[in-house]
């Protein structure tokens, strides 16, 4: 593995106690009186024990049905007229259908002094109604159909999903298709989601190893990267609902979008929905063409420190840039993670107790992406006793990814899998 790019150490001062009342162990039950019921039922439980212990057999007569390989690949796929891309899986077995809408709006499009738009902006899409209902009236009715729609953002993409029972999907698709086209953007939806944001600022440090984590970013990536920001207060404070309606309009367009429908309903049947509801979303005669945005790039080793004397513990981040999931190595990586930290007997802190080092909680992650290369992370929080206790820390090797990536591919998983 590569040198560390960065680091974030962090250290807290008061104490965080959690006081648990030891309670005896409760009393066994006193022994049911042997009668006729009971004896009978211990006598019928006699041939089912025997049964199951010979021959080393100890299924108790519970037996897998049919091994049943995951199909990774969609029924169909299709693109139309105005640009949205469809995929299409059929799954019979609940009677429940699922649509997902994919758009490339994320935050790495949040213009610079005003970080934190793209997701204002899907909350608000979501929460604010359409133009022909209010978001009382939009919640009431998807409660009346059992139908639920979810808003999340991420770094490249805003998704919107709807789950929906079979027999309510003609009537609550049409909402979803609603929201992403013709959103009301509500003013007072607008400023409850700023709030929330607000609100989520002032307690993103209560966990220390958060905390470490953005500032790792911040530190691993140049600080004018979108990779690496994160709202603020006044980043949020910028955004007015003419920003929303500007990112909507740039952004929320069928060009590069996705449009995912799976679950109980026939291919044919979802890709003719899909042309009903969606075809009618035009594509604007000059796309706003996203900017690219170029690769991350490490922005030098440093080391950072960041006092604070609220809890009496010790956390740290330690890592670099890693790779992306296309990579052949990114399955080889998460394994080695695993050998790294995952356990009491992990690599990494077996050496490090081994060596009169301190007791920790770690966590090793590969945090691999697809537009970008993650990060390599080695997380760690201390108790107050090892915090000042330093020593040397010992050399360990792992497996290379290449000997992994063999393993994975030598192991038999039709034969293993349950």
């Amino acid at each position: 593995m590569r040198g560390p790019a960065a680091v974030a150490y962090l250290t807290f001062g008061m104490g965080l106690a959690v006081l648990a009342q030891r309670v005896a162990p409760l009393p066994p039950a006193p022994a049911a009186k042997a009668g006729k019921a009971a004896k009978a039922v211990k006598k019928a439980e006699q041939p089912a024990e025997a049964s199951a212990t010979a021959g080393g057999d100890i299924s108790l007569g519970l037996r897998l049905g049919p091994r049943r390989l995951m199909r990774m690949t969609p029924d169909e796929e299709s693109t139309l007229p105005n640009g949205l891309r469809v995929s299409v899986s059929a799954n019979r077995e609940i009677p429940q259908v699922n649509v997902y809408v994919i758009v490339p709006a994320g935050s790495v499009n949040d213009p610079a002094g005003k970080i934190g738009l793209a997701e204002v902006t899907a909350a608000a899409v979501r929460t604010g109604g359409t133009a022909s209902l209010t978001a009382a009236a939009l919640q009431e009715k998807l409660g009346q159909s059992g139908a639920t729609i979810d808003a999340s953002t991420s770094e490249s993409r805003a998704q919107f999903a709807l789950n929906v029972p079979t027999s309510a999907f003609a009537a609550a698709a049409p909402i979803l298709r609603d929201l992403l086209l013709a959103p009301r953007l509500d003013p007072e939806a607008v400023d409850t989601t700023l709030a929330l944001l607000h609100e989520s600022i002032g307690n993103r440090n209560q966990n220390p190893v958060n905390g470490l984590t953005r500032l790792f970013r911040r530190r691993l990536y140049d600080p004018a990267s979108p990779w690496g920001r994160a709202p603020e207060y006044d980043t949020l404070d910028n955004v007015a609902r003419s920003d929303i309606e500007s990112f909507h309009q740039q952004y929320y367009t069928p060009a590069k979008t996705i449009l995912v429908i799976e679950g109980d309903i026939s291919p044919a049947d979802a890709k003719a929905k899909a042309g009903e509801l969606f075809g009618v979303w035009k594509a604007p005669a000059n796309p706003a063409v996203a900017d690219a945005i170029e690769p991350p790039k490490p922005s030098g080793s440093a080391l950072q420190f960041a006092d604070r004397d609220s809890l009496r513990l010790t956390a740290f981040v330690l890592g670099h840039i890693g790779g992306r999931i296309s990579e052949p190595d990114y399955a080889a990586m998460l394994l080695i993670c695993d050998l790294l930290t995952t356990g009491p007997d992990a690599r990494l802190p077996s050496r490090v107790r081994a060596a009169g080092g301190w007791r920790a909680d770690w966590s090793a992650t590969w945090e691999a992406g697809y537009e970008r290369p993650g990060e390599f992370a080695v997380r760690a929080t201390l108790d107050p006793p090892f915090t000042t206790n330093p020593f040397p820390l010992p050399k360990m090797s792992c497996p290379s990814s290449a000997k992994v990536r063999s393993r994975i591919r030598k192991w038999n998983w039709r034969e293993r899998a349950c």
